[in-house]
């Protein structure tokens, strides 16, 4: 039961973040039509990151227990980043908002994207 409810709250927790860091990234850099419009393609994205997400969270918490939290988490950051870094803007999208490789003002430059 608490690894079921682990496996839930670590998939969605994960789509959540996900969809709310690209939405942001979107948005800031003006890609799309409007926040409608962005709003199914980041339900597609909602979906499969926390559907991957969870199963991640299902494989390292039935293989290390409660101590596999903090690898679980490691890997929905490392999930988190990877869609950022494929879907923050298309390839060749003008965006006079954002600076070269319209990556976000915000992005912290540690993270390449």
């Amino acid at each position: 039961m608490v690894r079921a409810v682990g496996v839930g709250v670590g998939g969605v927790g994960t789509g959540v973040v996900g969809v709310l860091l690209l939405g942001r990234a979107w948005r800031d850099c003006d890609i799309g039509i409007n926040a409608a419009a962005n709003s199914f393609g980041l339900a597609f994205v909602f979906l499969g990151l926390s559907l991957v997400a969870g199963l991640w969270w299902w494989l390292v918490l039935a293989r290390l227990g409660a101590v596999g939290t903090v690898v679980a988490l490691l890997g929905s950051a490392l999930l988190v980043w990877g869609v950022m870094a494929w879907l923050h803007a298309p390839d060749g999208y003008p965006s006079p908002f954002c600076g070269p490789g319209n990556v976000p003002a915000w992005w912290p430059d540690l993270l390449p994207l």
